[in-house]
């Protein structure tokens, strides 16, 4: 059962997962998908373990700018639910809680 839920997930994000680098370095890429895969935190999260492991350095800049597109993207999905609750609750489609 559980063979067949992660087979499913990595059907689902296994082109999420090849853009970001985790399964070759974004330097092979295409310079349009590169462009894309920097646009993906994980990707500068994954840029920075490949230096730990390649060279002993920790990357600070990289893991920064990983957690500051997080930030980013984690407001902008706040202020979007935020925005989508108000519009449901003054349509009536979610009713009065």
């Amino acid at each position: 059962m559980y063979a067949i839920e992660t087979e499913n997930l990595s059907k689902r994000y296994g082109d999420f997962y090849a853009l970001n680098g985790v399964y070759y370095p974004i330097t092979i890429f295409p310079e349009p998908l590169r462009l894309l895969s920097l646009f993906i935190p994980l990707t500068h999260v994954i840029i920075s373990l490949r230096s730990i492991m390649l060279a002993g350095v920790l990357d600070l800049g990289e893991m920064a700018t990983g957690l500051c597109l997080s930030s980013v993207y984690a407001f902008l999905a706040y202020r979007y639910f935020e925005r989508s609750m108000r519009e449901s609750l003054m349509s009536g489609m979610l009713g009065n809680w």
